[in-house]
Formats: C-alpha cells, sequence, structure tokens
C-alpha cells in the first residue's frame, strides 16, 4: 500500500522529466546559429568602423580605402543579418542609418582633404614669402 503513491510519484516525475527534455531541444539550431554568426560578424564590423573613422578623425590614416572597405564589409553583414532575422522581423531605420554613416564618412573625407589642401598651399605661401624676404636681405646687404 506504501509503495502505490511511491510509483506514481516516480512515473510523474518520470513524464515530466521526458516533457520538459522534449520541449526544450531545439529543431532550428542551425538557424540559431547562423543568426548568432551573422550578429558577432556585424558587431565585429561595426567596431571596425568605427576605429577606422576615429583614426581617420585624428590624422593617423590617410587611406580612406580601408574605411570603404569597412563601410562594404558592414553593410554587408548587415544585410545578412536581415536575411538570419526571416521575413517576420521588423524593418527598421537601420538601412537609412548606413546611409547617412556612408555619407557623413563621405563628407568628412571630403573635408578632411580640402583642409589638407589648404595647409599645403598655406605652408607652400609661407615657405615662399620667407626665401623672397632673404632674396631681399641678401640683395640689400650686397648692394
Amino acid at each position: 500500500m506504501r509503495m502505490t503513491p511511491v510509483v506514481v510519484f516516480v512515473s510523474f516525475l518520470l513524464l515530466l522529466l521526458t516533457w520538459l527534455l522534449l520541449s526544450g531541444m531545439n529543431l532550428n539550431s542551425t538557424r540559431f546559429e547562423s543568426e548568432l554568426r551573422a550578429l558577432d560578424e556585424f558587431s565585429r564590423f561595426e567596431r571596425g568602423l568605427n576605429r577606422e573613422v576615429l583614426s581617420a578623425r585624428v590624422g593617423l590614416s590617410r587611406n580612406y580605402d580601408a574605411l570603404a572597405r569597412m563601410s562594404d564589409a558592414y553593410e554587408y553583414s548587415l544585410n545578412r543579418l536581415r536575411e538570419a532575422a526571416g521575413p517576420d522581423a521588423e524593418e527598421s531605420g537601420s538601412r537609412r542609418e548606413v546611409q547617412d554613416e556612408k555619407c557623413l564618412a563621405a563628407q568628412f573625407s571630403c573635408l578632411f582633404w580640402n583642409v589638407q589642401r589648404t595647409s599645403c598651399r598655406l605652408g607652400r605661401q609661407a615657405s615662399g614669402g620667407s626665401r623672397q624676404l632673404a632674396r631681399r636681405r641678401h640683395t640689400a646687404s650686397h648692394a
């Protein structure tokens, strides 16, 4: 008589554990892994793009090809992330944000090169003026 409640409890516990095991299995694990990889890639390219923009702003990078490549890779990873999310995901303004970021990067590079060109011109004018002044002093002292 005492054995009956124990058997019922053990069988109930066994059924509960079996149900938890079966409901906890993820049959879409490949989709989850691809979404996770796409998210990691997106995060990595976003950090890389920020790094390239900051190094260009500081003046450490005079080659903007890396910035353009990183921007393209960022956009590609964003598209891959959208594909991994599937058709049921909400479309946000992320596409617009990527275009805005590309536009800002292009504006920054144009501004940077204009500043560089202006400073080179000013440097040439200043050095040309000092040469003329030195020639005048030299001719005045010999006359």
